[in-house]
């Protein structure tokens, strides 16, 4: 059984799930060659903020509770007091984006392939900030977080 998280920045499509290398799921690593099974078993939809905080704070291990970048004792860095900084940071951005008629968007992504011998199973929780279209429909300025949680189980 193989199981980790991985953060990144990337602007990744919803879709590469399925392609992405298991243990960095970038989009420079996607490949058709990577696919487990068709992408009809990758189930995107859009959530809310508080939706993706909670699955956030599933994944979330604190690493160094006694580091002094906390700013607080290292009794009150718990995954929930990180969760709930985190949510409200993105709140603020949130507000700031839309405020200029930006675009924000929370989604989970999960994936799951049952193949002969083995088990595949990924979930993405991505966001996605967007803002400054004075120029058309696409965004001048963008901002994405990916957290990808992968698990594989070989028999």
């Amino acid at each position: 059984m193989k199981a980790h998280t991985y953060v990144s920045f990337d602007c990744i499509k919803p879709h590469y799930i399925v392609y992405c290398d298991h243990m960095k799921p970038m989009a420079h690593t996607c490949a058709a060659n990577r696919a487990i099974d068709c992408d009809n078993k990758a189930i995107t939809k859009l959530i809310t903020l508080n939706e993706f905080i909670v699955e956030y704070c599933r994944r979330l291990e604190v690493q160094d509770p006694n580091s002094p970048a906390w700013g607080v004792p290292a009794s009150m860095v718990t995954p929930a007091y990180v969760a709930l900084m985190l949510k409200v940071t993105l709140e603020t951005i949130a507000q700031c984006i839309k405020k200029h008629s930006g675009l924000v968007e929370y989604r989970r992504t999960e994936y799951t392939a049952n193949a002969t011998h083995h088990i595949t199973h990924r979930i993405w929780l991505q966001l996605s900030l967007k803002w400054d279209f004075r120029f058309g429909e696409d965004a001048q300025n963008s901002l994405f977080l990916n957290v990808a949680d992968h698990f594989r189980w070989d028999g």
